[in-house]
């Protein structure tokens, strides 16, 4: 085989193959990206919380857990990575708070997790106000 028809030949596959190959998704969102927001807890293993508890997640993988009511809630920051099936955290509450949820539903709107002692918490977007 000549040169020129080796390097015709190599690129006819490479062409070939390169064509069949998977299309690469634009814009797939991480799952930090897709959690990204604030969060009301709505349900701890069933029950309403006896005071406001809210989760705000950044895509950047900052956390902030709010506690309270009124206009200077408690407020912890944090970190933590998510992926599609669970989500790591480390947020300092005094001392530093790690653990990792398993989610059991997620949706653009609810979030339901279990923590490692199996407490289900379901966690509902906050809308933006316009």
């Amino acid at each position: 085989m000549t040169p020129r028809i080796l390097t015709l030949a190599i690129a006819i596959a490479f062409a070939t193959t390169s064509a069949l190959a998977a299309p690469v998704p634009k814009n797939k969102q991480t799952a930090a990206e897709k959690l990204a927001g604030r969060w009301q807890l709505m349900k701890s293993n069933g029950k309403a919380p006896l005071q406001p508890h809210f989760v705000v997640f950044t895509k950047d993988g900052k956390m902030t857990l709010e506690v309270g009511d009124g206009d200077s809630p408690t407020k912890y920051t944090g970190k933590f990575t998510a992926t599609n099936d669970a989500i790591d955290y480390e947020l300092k509450m005094g001392t530093i708070k790690t653990e990792k949820l398993k989610i059991l539903a997620f949706t653009a709107d609810e979030l339901k997790t279990a923590d490692p002692d199996d407490i289900e918490e379901e966690f509902s977007r906050v809308k933006e106000k316009k």
